[in-house]
């Protein structure tokens, strides 16, 4: 992601390699552990596997945190798999990330912030009221 800074995969180290974890639907992501791997990669699934791998013949959910430079946000992609072992090809079906300081839940859609709704109010307040006065 270009022009993100601090993007961390929700995940694990196991020995010399970051893992990403297969995050469970609903689960709260600013509770997750996040980490970066050697080289700021994470490996998802490799060949036949190594034994810490969550998404060997399966998709799921992955879990990041970033900085756009206004604070820590949360998102999710839930990936599906297309071909298992050995390739692991997997492909994007749907994402969602917050606002900063909203809380993200894995596989759920954020609710529009409550600045954002008061907004969208005052907006059609105002478009009332005009509407009224003529």
């Amino acid at each position: 992601m270009n022009g993100v800074g601090n993007i961390a995969i929700a995940g694990f180290a196991a020995g010399a390699y970051f893992y990403p974890s297969n995050l469970a639907y609903g689960a709260p992501l600013s509770s997750q552990a996040f980490g970066v791997g050697a080289g700021d990669r994470g490996d998802m699934a490799w060949g036949s596997g190594y034994s810490s791998s969550q998404f060997l013949n399966t998709g799921g959910y992955v879990g990041f945190r970033f900085d756009l430079g206004g604070g820590t946000q949360y998102g999710w992609a839930e990936l599906e798999l297309i071909n298992g072992v050995p390739t692991n090809t997997f492909t994007f079906k749907r994402y969602a990330y917050g606002m900063v300081g909203e809380s993200v839940d894995v596989g759920q859609v954020p609710a529009p912030g409550a600045l954002s709704v008061l907004a969208l109010g005052a907006v059609g307040l105002g478009r009332f009221r005009r509407h009224r006065a003529a």
